[in-house]
C-alpha cells in the first residue's frame, strides 16, 4: 500500500482484497462524503475504506464483498433446523 500525500486516502476493495487507491482528502468529512458518495451514487457494487496513514477509519459498502450463500447451502441448513 503506498503512502498517499494527505492525511486521508479513500481506497477501493476488490473481492481478493487487494486495494487500489481512489482519492486523497484533506480531513476526515471530505473522504468520508467522497466515500459515501461513491457507494451510493456512482458505484453500487464496490466497497471501499479510508484511511488516515496506515489505520482505517471508515468502511463503506464491506457487505459487498461477502460471498452469497447458495440456495442449495441455505436449504440445507434449514433442514438441519427440523
Amino acid at each position: 500500500m503506498s503512502e498517499s500525500t494527505l492525511p486521508y486516502a479513500l481506497r477501493r476493495v476488490h473481492q481478493d482484497g487487494t486495494e487500489e487507491l481512489v482519492s486523497e482528502h484533506p480531513d476526515f468529512a471530505n473522504g468520508y462524503r467522497r466515500g459515501t458518495y461513491l457507494v451510493t451514487t456512482e458505484d453500487k457494487e464496490g466497497a471501499y475504506s479510508l484511511y488516515r496513514g496506515s489505520e482505517r477509519v471508515a468502511k463503506f459498502g464491506h457487505s459487498r464483498l461477502m460471498v452469497p450463500r447458495s440456495t442449495a447451502s441455505v436449504q440445507s441448513g434449514l433442514d438441519l433446523m427440523v
